[in-house]
Order: structure tokens, then C-alpha cells, then sequence
């Protein structure tokens, strides 16, 4: 009789696990019209900066099923091709579908394959057709859907008001445009973005536990110079509780990261070259009464130079308080000698030294341009972005409240 029991039992604990080992696995499965049977659909997520790919199958009788397993809620997208193959040169055309995956039966419903975002789309922003789609999942979906929710009209309308404003000034050149109109464009434009950042960060704040929110905090920390230590322990102390575990872990080891680049650091000094081709060094040109605005461009930058007529307003405005030093990144000298006649900066300008890209890039995080640094008198950087109207509110603000 034991014996029996005994078997029984381990048959009932080996039942128990299978059921365990079942629950443990995501399914996301979909079946609406115009999926093409032997399209490949495949699950990917974002790990450190880079795309990786969960899982992948195919479309068979006119519906999909993926399964695999995560270690937590993960913030991922569901690509599904159009074709089941594709001409030699003919690029695929995916529609997206963006969801938080987590271990429990997930199902995904469209209006039609079509109705699905599409992944290139130049015409409409996603954030207006993702309402054809409906994701029935776990709780963390279910708090990614609050959000979406939340912030869904607000993307439409910075997606708009951006493009209102780039197909303006792509099609009235500068020679032939209104400026009050591609000024109102722009205004209106910048007013939607930060409209949408305000709703994100308020979601964030509010419910940091959620996947989505880390996602979100990550994606927003573009830049360094703006906060200090304390302020980034405090951001590794607020998601510690975050859903996202694997997400977690590697956004404490990014935050960690940004300790070196904190809001106060000493202004490292480099080698530069003068117009005339004298070397000299950054710290040299940097004022000591002042405030210094250090604006990195290039001559075949579009955007450092689309900006400059309004770092010019901003000398104009505040000369008395400001010191601006342009350095360009080029390569060509003459490049950039012709590009500083053309433009008609009246501020320091000065040419980065082959010899310093690396401390750019080690001690100053800079990864691309426009980048503008802001200095404090006593060689402290307080300030970084690569937005030049964000630079503006900065020194705006800076410059009024040293008035008071």
C-alpha cells in the first residue's frame, strides 16, 4: 500500500510540475484576415541598446502562434511580413504590433493585417492605427494599455504638428519662406513634443513598478550633465521594484554608468585649433565671468546649423551674461572656414584637434551633434543636450533668475 502511495504521489508532484512548467510559457497567438500563410512572425525585445530576437515562426492557415518563456515582463513587439518570400531586392514590408510579454496566454485581434501599424509608415503615425489592434494579456499589458491610453492623442498630435513643420521648411526653402509661419510651425510643434514628455513623465511617476515605466525612464535619459549623483542613486532606489527584473538589472548598470557624466563635473580640458591654425585649448576660451554655452556642430551638420540663428538671438539677448564658444568637428578645414563665413557667428569659434575625439567622447558622452554644454564661470558642467531650443529654456531661465 505505500508503495502505491508513493507512486501516486510522485505521479501527482510530476503532474504538478508539467502544469507548472505550462503556466511558466508565454502563447501569443492571432488569427484575423489578411495574414499570409508561410509570412514569418517573430517576437523581438530591446536588451542593452540592442534588438534581439525571443522567437519566431510562421503564419499556417491563416493564423500564428508563438511560445517561448521570459524571466519577467518584457516590453516587446510582435513583427509580421506581408509575404511568405520576397524578390531578391524587394525590402519586406512588416506591420508591428508593441505589447508587455509575460508568462500567460496572450492573444492579439485585428480589424485586418492591414489595420496594423506598419513599421515604415510616413504617412500616418502608429499611435492612429494601433486602435484597430486589441492585446488581451497579463497585468503588465493591461497597465501598458493605461498608458497607451493616456498619451495616445498626444503622440498623434506631436506627430502631426512635427510633420506640418518639416514639410514646410523642406518645401518653402529659406530664401523664398514666411518666417513667422515656419516659426509658428516649429512653436507649435516643440509645444506638442513637450506636452507628450510631460504625460510620459507623469505616468512614470506614478506608477514606477510598471515594465513600461522603466522602458520609458531609459528611453528619456538622452542626456548627461543633468543630474547629479545623488539624483541618479534616487532613480536606481525608485524602480527597484520594477515588474521588469532583467530590465532592471541592466538599467541600474546604465544609471551607474552616468555617474561619470553627473551634473557639476569639471570641464575637461582639450586641444583646439584657432581659425589662423594656432593650437590652443578649450579651457582657454572659456570665461570666467560668464556663463559658457560650448556648442558642438559641423559644417555638414543640417541641424547645428539650422540652429544657429537662434543661438545668435540668444547672444544678442544675453552677450552680457553669455559666453559662446562654437567647436566644429570637421575633418576639413576648409569646410569648416567656408562654413563660418557663410554663417557669421560673432563668438569664439575654434576646430577640434584629431588628438581630442577621444576625449569627447570618454569624458564629454558626446555620440553625435548638435551637443551644446552649458558651464558655470568656475569650469562646471551643468547642463548638456543635443536640443538646441531645450539649451534655450535653459540659459532663458538661467540668465532671468541671475537678473532677480
Amino acid at each position: 500500500m505505500k508503495t502505491h502511495i508513493k507512486t501516486l504521489t510522485i505521479a501527482a508532484l510530476g503532474l504538478i510540475y508539467t502544469a507548472l512548467g505550462h503556466a511558466q510559457k508565454f502563447s501569443i497567438s492571432g488569427k484575423f484576415p489578411g495574414l499570409t500563410n508561410g509570412a514569418v512572425v517573430e517576437l523581438e525585445t530591446e536588451m542593452q541598446g540592442n534588438t534581439v530576437s525571443l522567437v519566431r515562426t510562421k503564419v499556417v492557415n491563416g493564423a500564428f502562434k508563438l511560445v517561448g518563456q521570459v524571466k519577467s515582463p518584457t516590453v516587446a513587439r510582435v513583427k509580421i511580413n506581408d509575404k511568405a518570400s520576397y524578390a531578391e531586392n524587394e525590402e519586406p514590408r512588416e506591420h508591428s504590433v508593441n505589447l508587455v510579454v509575460e508568462n500567460v496566454p496572450i492573444i492579439i485581434d485585428a480589424v485586418q493585417y492591414d489595420s496594423i501599424p506598419l513599421d515604415t509608415d510616413l504617412e500616418h503615425p502608429s499611435a492612429e492605427l494601433e486602435k484597430h489592434v486589441r492585446v488581451k494579456g497579463g497585468h503588465e499589458q493591461a497597465n501598458y494599455q493605461k498608458w497607451r491610453d493616456m498619451v495616445r492623442q498626444a503622440e498623434i498630435n506631436a506627430w502631426y504638428s512635427e510633420q506640418a513643420w518639416l514639410n514646410y521648411a523642406y518645401e518653402h526653402p529659406k530664401a523664398t519662406s514666411e518666417p513667422a509661419t515656419e516659426n509658428s510651425l516649429k512653436a507649435l510643434a516643440r509645444k506638442d513634443k513637450v506636452e507628450l514628455k510631460r504625460l510620459n513623465r507623469e505616468f512614470v511617476e506614478a506608477h514606477p513598478n510598471t515594465a513600461i515605466a522603466l522602458k520609458l525612464q531609459r528611453e528619456s535619459m538622452t542626456e548627461v550633465f543633468v543630474n547629479t549623483r545623488a539624483e541618479l542613486e534616487k532613480l536606481i532606489e525608485r524602480f527597484k521594484n520594477n515588474a521588469d527584473r532583467q530590465g532592471y538589472a541592466s538599467f541600474k548598470l546604465f544609471v551607474q554608468s552616468l555617474m561619470k557624466y553627473t551634473k557639476g563635473k569639471e570641464a575637461v580640458d582639450f586641444v583646439v585649433f584657432e581659425p589662423d591654425g594656432k593650437q590652443s585649448k578649450l579651457l582657454a576660451s572659456l570665461s570666467k565671468d560668464k556663463y559658457n554655452i560650448v556648442d558642438f556642430w559641423a559644417s555638414w551638420c543640417g541641424p547645428c546649423r539650422v540652429a544657429i540663428p537662434g543661438i545668435k538671438a540668444l547672444y544678442e539677448k544675453w552677450k552680457e551674461k553669455i559666453n559662446i564658444v562654437s567647436v566644429s568637428l570637421d575633418r576639413n578645414d576648409a569646410d569648416w572656414q567656408k562654413a563660418m563665413t557663410e554663417e557669421a557667428m560673432p563668438w569664439k569659434q575654434l576646430l577640434v584637434s584629431p588628438m581630442s575625439m577621444r576625449t569627447l567622447k570618454d569624458d564629454y558622452r558626446i555620440l553625435g551633434i548638435p551637443e551644446l554644454l552649458v558651464v558655470t564661470p568656475d569650469g562646471k558642467i551643468i547642463y548638456a543636450t543635443g536640443e538646441p531650443a531645450d539649451a534655450h529654456d535653459f540659459i532663458e531661465k538661467l540668465c532671468t533668475e541671475e537678473e532677480k
